[in-house]
């Protein structure tokens, strides 16, 4: 499997014109309004999507995230994982739903799922970070954020890392209308990005709780040092079941 990079895919949150449009009616719409905005030929778009929890944006109307690409960098990745990788490409997903994957191995996602808690996770990930904000098991809303972690070390970097945080999480609160967030969680918790995680905190209204993510090697043991901020997306890509561009839908 293999996750996209940024300037490969754009994702939006649409609303659907009919609240029981069939499955099978809504990547057309999609791409055909996609097109009329982007002037483009909708032959030349490959698009997916993922429903939002139905009581998102307060229950009005129907919602989901959009993802279109254009189709052929979508061939140009599955050449490349078959001649240069030499394997059979099962799927091809995006960060923000390879890191709602990874964050399920989090000890205390169960039982905060089974609690109805509002956690916001926030990879500290480079070239580029993300917060994905969940409640009872189900990703209600994403932001990319223009932070790396491996490169943007500068204070005013990570003062405005916060303050992209800070307005995820008021978005949250205002738009979508189903709670406030209870907690933050930062992965991974490496020492030198649990310095960051320090620094973020002072300036959030959320408290920060510690995140342990779950994963074990082939031979059974503890392989959380493995997730560093530029493997974690690829890592939640590798525990996906397909999710987008299966073919399902895309076509």
């Amino acid at each position: 499997m293999i996750s996209l990079q940024p300037h490969e895919y754009d994702i939006q949150i649409k609303q659907l014109p009919e609240l029981k449009m069939p499955d099978t009616e809504v990547a057309s719409y999609l791409t055909l309004e996609h097109a009329k905005h982007k002037d483009l030929d909708p032959l030349s778009i490959v698009t997916d999507f993922a429903y939002l929890p139905e009581d998102a944006y307060y229950g009005r109307g129907r919602w989901v995230y959009a993802v279109y690409a254009d189709r052929n960098t979508m061939d140009s990745v599955v050449r490349f994982a078959e001649s240069t990788l030499r394997s059979r490409l099962v799927s091809i997903d995006i960060p923000e739903f390879s890191l709602h994957k990874l964050t399920q191995l989090d000890e205390s996602y169960s039982t905060s799922a089974e609690q109805g808690e509002i956690i916001a996770y926030v990879l500290l990930g480079s070239p580029f970070s993300i917060c994905n904000i969940v409640k009872k098991g189900q990703l209600y809303f994403s932001k990319q954020i223009p932070f790396d972690a491996l490169r943007s070390d500068r204070v005013a970097a990570l003062n405005d890392c916060a303050l992209q945080i800070q307005r995820t999480l008021d978005y949250f609160t205002k738009q979508l209308g189903v709670g406030e967030c209870a907690t933050v969680k930062f992965l991974p918790t490496t020492s030198a990005m649990q310095a960051f995680t320090e620094t973020l905190a002072v300036n959030l209204s959320s408290p920060i709780t510690a995140t342990k993510i779950l994963m074990k090697d082939k031979k059974g043991q503890d392989a959380s040092n493995l997730l560093l901020p530029e493997t974690a997306i690829s890592i939640g890509a590798s525990l996906m079941r397909p999710t987008v561009f299966t073919g399902e839908r895309a076509k």
